[in-house]
């Protein structure tokens, strides 16, 4: 019995409910604040919450926080719009934690850490993100543009729209490659300095003109609409909350009964 309580409790944390210094019977009630939320998911999605130890599975119109890391797995993937209107679409065999996303759009305060995979990401122009791989650093503004990174230690950024500043992890800022549109620039190995940018390749090409695009006009629908999503996240999370209380009700009620089975 004790053990299914801690079970619920910590799924409830998981969804950013209530503290690990929960105890039992008591009601879930909103705790932490979300900062963006599940636009599309199709496949095996999965999300992890900064206290938490597994993955759940994500859902349409689900909470994303602030140290939440996204997982996909083999043909799936996922798209995702923060509250400050930046959208990323996260591709197959992706990982990467959201360190920070403010919900002042005008803040510099925004960053992500792709562990491995590839993402497309829609930038504000009043935002700044910063992305961080293993061996690449990519600051934006106002961008439309592909983050990639590989479990060998490549990394590479291609830009369709706007201008990104590329680093290694400990450059300083004032040696960043800019790499502007239809141009991208890499990196292979920690401490090497970005290549000099070039043309995208046809694969590249074609990912922009039939996927790209189309999301980029997707976010700035969503841009528009972004009250209307966070009342749909909301109502998501009202159904989660009242779901997780009935079985707690439930749980009670059976140990009220036992109480009085054996007193």
């Amino acid at each position: 019995m004790r053990k299914t309580v801690i079970l619920l409790l910590s799924f409830a944390v998981c969804i950013g409910f209530v503290t690990a210094g929960s105890v039992y019977g008591q009601k879930a009630k909103p705790k932490n604040i979300p900062v963006g939320m599940f636009v599309k998911v199709k496949g095996n999605v999965g999300v992890k919450r900064i206290i938490a130890e597994k993955f759940m599975t994500a859902e349409q119109n689900m909470p994303i926080y602030n140290g939440d890391v996204i997982k996909t797995l083999k043909e799936s993937e996922a798209e995702i719009v923060f509250d400050n209107g930046t959208g990323i679409k996260i591709e197959q065999k992706t990982t990467f934690t959201v360190e920070k996303a403010d919900k002042d759009v005008k803040s510099n305060k925004n960053s992500i850490r792709l562990k491995c995979g590839f993402i497309l990401t829609d930038v504000k122009k009043i935002s700044k993100l910063i992305i961080v791989t293993p061996t690449a650093v990519a600051a934006v503004r106002g961008t439309l543009f592909t983050v990639s990174a590989s479990t060998e230690g490549k990394s590479e950024i291609a830009v369709f729209k706007g201008t990104v500043a590329v680093t290694s992890p400990g450059q300083p800022e004032s040696e960043a490659v800019n790499v502007t549109e239809n141009k991208k620039s890499g990196t292979i190995g920690a401490g090497v300095k970005p290549s000099s940018p070039e043309q995208l390749d046809e694969v590249l090409n074609t990912y922009k003109d039939n996927i790209a695009l189309k999301f980029e006009a997707a976010i700035d629908n969503y841009r528009e609409k972004i009250d209307e999503l966070i009342k749909q996240r909301e109502a998501w999370m009202d159904n989660y909350m009242e779901n997780y209380n009935k079985k707690i009700d439930k749980i009670q009620k059976r140990q009220d009964d036992l109480f009085e089975k054996y007193k």
